[in-house]
C-alpha cells in the first residue's frame, strides 16, 4: 500500500521580497517536486521556521538583500548576515542556499561561504543546479530518511494525527537509536512517554468514546486508565500485542525515562532497551492510525 503513495513534496522556505519572482521560481521547482513557502521577510521567515517545527524544512533559500522585518520598506543590506546567523543557530543542519539576480555578487559571495553554503544567481542553469542541490542534501536530512523508510508510521504526521513536537519526538529516539549514553537513553525514554500520552491525547479529543475526558487530568493522560478502559471496551485484546506494548511502553518508560540512570540500578536500561520500545511504539502508532481513521 505504500508503494503506490505519491512522493510527498519537499518543502523549501525561501526568503525573497519579490513575489512575482517566486511564483516563477515555483514553476521551475514544480519537476523536483519542490513546493516553496514565501516570506518577504526575514521575521516572517523566522516565524514560518518556528511554526513548522524544525523537521518541516528540507532548505531555505535566502535573497542577498532583503527585508529583515515586516516594517522596513528598502531591503537592508545586512539582511543576508542576519539571515545566515538565525539559521545558523536556529536550524544548523539545515540545507541553505543563496540566490542573488546579479552574477558578480555571487562571484564574490562564493569565497566568503566555501565549503558552508552554495551561492547561485538568478539564471536557468543556476536555478536548476540549485533545485537538484537541495533534492541531494534532503536525502541527508534524518526526517526524510525516516519518512522513506517507514512511510505508513510517518503518514500519520502528515494528515495531522498528531503534531509536529510528536513527531520531532520520535526522529530524535530513532537517530539515536545506538546511543549508550545514559542521559541519553533517559532521555529517549521520556520521549516515548510522551509520545504514549500525545497518542491518547489525541484519540481523547477526536472521539471522547474511546478515550474518555475524565482519563485526561490536569497533569496529563492517565495511562493506566487509559489502558484498562481499552481493554473493557474492547478497543485492544486484553493480553494481545497492544495491549502489551502499551502497558510495556508506559512501565519502563515511566521508571527510567524522567531522570538520569541510577548506577545502583541491577540492570538499567541500555540501548537495545530503547530500541526494542521504539520499535514498539511504532505498532502503538500503527493502532492509533487504525482508531482515528476508523471513528
Amino acid at each position: 500500500m505504500s508503494k503506490n503513495k505519491p512522493v510527498k513534496p519537499l518543502n523549501v522556505l525561501i526568503i525573497d521580497d519579490d513575489p512575482s519572482f517566486v511564483a516563477g521560481l515555483q514553476l521551475d521547482a514544480n519537476p523536483f517536486r519542490i513546493r516553496l513557502e514565501h516570506a518577504t521577510n526575514l521575521e516572517d521567515g523566522l516565524l514560518k521556521q518556528q511554526e513548522r517545527g524544525e523537521k518541516y524544512f528540507a532548505g531555505v533559500i535566502l535573497d542577498v538583500i532583503c527585508l529583515k522585518d515586516r516594517k522596513q520598506e528598502i531591503p537592508d543590506p545586512n539582511f543576508l548576515s542576519k539571515a545566515m546567523e538565525e539559521f545558523n543557530r536556529r536550524a544548523p543542519a539545515l540545507p541553505k542556499v543563496i540566490l542573488t539576480g546579479e552574477p558578480t555578487r555571487s562571484e564574490s559571495l562564493k569565497p566568503i561561504f566555501a565549503g558552508n553554503t552554495n551561492v547561485y544567481h538568478k539564471s536557468a542553469e543556476q536555478i536548476e543546479e540549485m533545485l537538484a542541490y537541495l533534492v541531494k542534501q534532503s536525502e541527508n536530512l534524518p526526517r526524510l530518511k525516516f519518512a522513506k523508510r517507514f512511510p505508513d508510521i510517518f503518514s500519520i504526521f502528515d494528515d495531522g494525527h498528531l503534531g509536529p513536537n510528536d513527531e520531532q519526538a520520535l526522529v530524535l529516539c530513532l537517530e539515536k537509536l545506538d546511543n549508550y549514553e545514559p542521559t541519553v537513553i533517559a532521555d529517549n525514554l521520556a520521549r516515548l512517554r510522551r509520545l504514549q500520552e500525545a497518542i491518547y491525547l489525541a484519540i481523547s479529543n477526536k472521539n471522547p468514546g474511546v478515550v474518555p475526558v475524565g482519563c485526561i487530568e490536569k497533569n496529563g493522560p492517565n495511562c493506566r486508565d487509559i489502558m484498562e478502559h481499552l481493554r473493557k471496551n474492547r478497543f485492544i485484546d486484553r493480553y494481545g500485542i497492544i495491549d502489551k506494548f502499551g502497558d510495556t511502553i508506559y512501565s519502563i518508560a515511566s521508571d527510567y525515562g524522567s531522570h538520569v540512570l541510577s548506577s545502583r540500578s541491577k540492570y538499567p536500561p541500555t540501548r537495545y532497551t530503547v530500541q526494542t520500545l521504539t520499535f514498539a511504539m511504532l505498532d502503538l502508532l500503527l493502532w492509533f492510525k487504525t482508531i482515528v481513521e476508523k471513528h
